[in-house]
């Protein structure tokens, strides 16, 4: 993906995990040794309250449009009518 979003190579896996369009979105879970692991690189809050709110890389003017177009091909807005859009500025 660093390839894609023109940036150096992601150190780690939360490092790439933490570029993904959204907050909410930027979420795993692994099985290590029978335990389930998470990984909420910003929090729950937004997942949990429909926001949609893209992450730091993505806020700004040269790249929220990404954003945008994710929430509208994606038909988040129709499958979710509760989804909050927050753009920081």
């Amino acid at each position: 993906m660093h390839y894609v979003s023109n940036v150096q190579p992601f150190t780690s896996t939360e490092d790439g995990i933490s570029h993904w369009v959204e907050t909410a979105t930027c979420v795993a879970v692994k099985l290590e040794d029978g335990v389930l692991e998470y990984l909420f690189c910003y929090g729950t809050e937004d997942l949990f309250s429909l926001i949609a709110r893209p992450v730091p890389f993505f806020n700004n003017t040269e790249k929220i449009g990404t954003f945008y177009n994710r929430i509208e091909k994606k038909q988040w807005k129709q499958k979710w009518s509760n989804l909050k859009v927050i753009v920081d500025e």
